[in-house]
């Protein structure tokens, strides 16, 4: 997640990636939104090491349903850490496990809890229209990165690239629903 007000990103600790709730790629995939990702088989029982993109402490718990390449599966064991162990339902050998490096973890969109006031998750922002606060057209946000004050967002236009700190002295309005937000650069020397 990233805020506009200057507080710290509610995100998982930088791994130098952008994903908000749904962190680094923290994008939409249709009505799905990433909340990890598949590094690594661990042991023999099919347990995978998972890259975690969710701030959502219960994301990955005992119990959770989770899609990886678009099939549902359940967790039967979480290891915690700054990488997860999982171990999922319907993957209970290493080479079922080796098959699925790489592989994005998802939930529905909707699954995802709304963010605080004046915070919003990476993939309400990303592909956004920025423009600034005369309605000049800057650009769309293609990659939000993850610092340890605030978020940076990298704004895209005809292959020029602007970036922009999420703090509020810059970022003077969001509106998820118009795919909109109105920034206040200061004057270039």
């Amino acid at each position: 997640m990233t805020s506009a007000k200057g507080q710290p990103p509610l995100s998982l600790p930088p791994h130098g990636r952008s994903a908000p709730e749904e962190h680094r790629a923290g994008r939409e995939v249709a009505s799905f939104v990433v909340v990890g990702t598949i590094t690594a088989p661990v042991g023999l029982d099919g347990s995978v090491r998972v890259d975690p993109l969710s701030n959502v402490p219960q994301r990955f718990a005992p119990g959770a349903s989770l899609y990886v390449n678009g099939a549902l599966h359940k967790v039967q064991r979480l290891r915690s850490g700054r990488l997860h162990v999982v171990k999922l339902e319907g993957i209970d050998s290493r080479e079922a496990a080796e098959r699925l490096r790489g592989a994005e973890i998802t939930v529905p969109e909707a699954d995802s809890p709304p963010p605080p006031a004046d915070t919003y998750y990476h993939f309400q922002l990303l592909d956004m229209q920025v423009v600034d606060v005369h309605g000049n057209l800057l650009g769309v946000i293609t990659e939000i990165l993850d610092y340890p004050a605030n978020d940076v967002y990298v704004v895209t236009l005809e292959g020029r690239e602007t970036l922009i700190p999420a703090v509020g002295d810059m970022v003077k309005a969001v509106d998820v629903a118009a795919r909109r937000m109105v920034v206040d650069l200061p004057e270039t020397v």
